[in-house]
């Protein structure tokens, strides 16, 4: 008999458990389970209702708000609602969070209100971004950093947001 279970020491199973451990570490790692998550790129903030608004009619016309420069004036966010029908109103920006949603959601007059912080150009056409632009009833594309802001909207290849 083997020395170690005559002793009373069986060290097959530590043995035996190390060798799961291992396998299964090695398992995981062929899958990408253990890596680390690749980063979106953008943030993204949700106020309202998760599923897509559908309106009985669109606009009948786009329609374009210039505003910067000092505070937000309440009249032109319900001018924007008003106009568009309410629906879904998408902010786009290159930093900061979510400080429009519960200011226009409060407001009234619109299904959900959500905030895209897109952070990288990558992140300006990938599927998930493109999608809530393509059915959002209204787009503001919210101040801030303006170097940000260019630097995403430069060499923008096809597709993109910008």
């Amino acid at each position: 008999m083997h020395r170690d279970i005559e002793e009373g020491r069986d060290r097959s199973f530590p043995r035996l458990f190390a060798c799961l451990v291992l396998a299964a570490a090695a398992v995981c790692a062929a899958f990408g389970v253990l890596a680390e998550p690749k980063p979106k790129g953008y943030e993204y903030y949700l106020t309202g209702n998760a599923v897509d608004a559908v309106l009985p009619q669109r606009p009948r016309s786009p329609s374009t708000l210039l505003m910067g420069g000092g505070p937000d004036v309440d009249a032109a966010f319900k001018w924007m609602i008003r106009k568009a029908g309410g629906g879904d109103f998408v902010v786009i920006r290159a930093s900061g969070a979510d400080g429009y949603n519960q200011y226009v959601y409060d407001m009234g007059g619109i299904d959900s209100i959500e905030t895209l912080v897109i952070k990288t150009r990558e992140a300006a056409s990938d599927p998930f971004v493109l999608d809530r632009i393509k059915k959002a009833e209204i787009l503001f594309i919210a101040g801030g950093d303006s170097a940000e802001t260019g630097a995403l909207v430069s060499s923008q290849p096809g597709g993109g947001i910008y």
